[in-house]
């Protein structure tokens, strides 16, 4: 005869990764490849910060792609800070900036 025990509960580890992806705050912005944003639940000041900013550090990691491959291109772009996580992630004709605080 044998006995199964099933637990309704997720492992701890399980349940502290949902917990801690569920505290993270998110913040995302959409801009036109020319860095004009069209979409964003930054404020206006904010959104036009990371717009100009991000735009540049776009341009020019994917200039250095460019120079180290002339084939290639940057796909993802990753930066991460004391107080945000910053992912940018290029297409043909917009980015999405996705801003995030990784330490809540």
């Amino acid at each position: 005869m044998h006995h199964l025990c099933w637990s309704a509960k997720p492992p701890l580890n399980t349940s502290r990764r949902r917990r801690r992806r569920s505290s993270i705050a998110t913040k995302t912005s959409t801009l036109l490849q020319n860095g004009i944003p069209i979409k964003s639940t930054l404020d206006n000041s904010s959104t036009v910060q990371y717009a100009g900013n991000v735009h540049q550090l776009l341009m020019k990691a994917r200039g250095m792609v460019r120079d180290i491959d002339p084939q290639n291109d940057l796909t993802f772009l990753r930066v991460r800070s004391k107080k945000n996580e910053i992912m940018i992630a290029p297409d043909k004709d917009y980015f999405l900036i996705v801003i995030q605080n990784p330490t809540e």
